[in-house]
């Protein structure tokens, strides 16, 4: 993630007092393209990814937060 969306990110887990890996995780799956730096390649359990039942409570709560 960019600076600008690791910021967002951050008082997004605070806001929500969750600082858990897999929402860390929905964060960073439910982040625009845009908003992404090119990654170096993951191997074994950090390049697990979200369900996408996660991903879409994420979705959500990321629209609500930016309603406040």
């Amino acid at each position: 993630m960019n600076a600008v969306r690791q910021i967002e990110a951050a008082d997004l887990m605070i806001g929500q007092h969750n600082f858990t890996l897999m929402f860390a995780r929905a964060i960073r799956a439910a982040t625009p393209d845009s908003q992404l730096v090119a990654a170096k390649k993951m191997t074994g359990a950090a390049a697990s990814t979200p369900p996408r039942q996660q991903i879409a409570r994420m979705e959500r709560e990321l629209h609500h937060f930016r309603l406040k």
